[in-house]
């Protein structure tokens, strides 16, 4: 399966949950991890995961180390709308979604994260989940950390 984080790579600051003690904590350094998959006579393909390697900060405990994060489990903003995660890589992302969404056009270049909102999930972009969305976007943004 191809990854927008395969074209595009990840932004430079992205948010998770502290591994220690649950709170928003930066990552900076984000390294996609890629299997290599095939038999041992060819040579073996390229495999893109959902998981990265990323140097994490934590402001609430201290923790400052390399983790591996599985995302968007590892979200700091992810949430489930009618069936389907909607994750964002931090604050302002968010924030970005939650105006394309709120707006009844679907012209996304003139906003910042545009290659990330042409992948946006057509789920999320449908009138009838439109309130859904805005409700759950909503409530990412005002999460507060633990």
């Amino acid at each position: 399966m191809t990854t927008i984080n395969q074209w595009y790579g990840w932004p430079e600051k992205v948010s998770v949950n502290c591994p220690t003690c649950g709170s928003k904590a930066d990552v900076t350094g984000v390294e996609q991890i890629i299997k290599r998959v095939g038999p041992s006579t060819r040579p073996k393909e390229k495999q893109y995961t959902d998981d990265f390697n990323a140097n994490v900060s934590c402001l609430n405990c201290g923790l400052i180390r390399q983790e591996t994060f599985q995302w968007p489990v590892d979200a700091f903003y992810h949430d489930d709308v009618k069936g389907k995660v909607i994750w964002a890589w931090n604050l302002e992302h968010a924030e970005v979604i939650k105006e394309f969404i709120s707006s009844t056009s679907r012209y996304f270049r003139k906003y910042k994260f545009s290659s990330a909102l042409y992948h946006l999930p057509e789920h999320f972009k449908l009138s009838k989940n439109r309130d859904a969305c805005l409700k759950t976007l909503d409530r990412m943004i005002t999460k507060k950390d633990k």
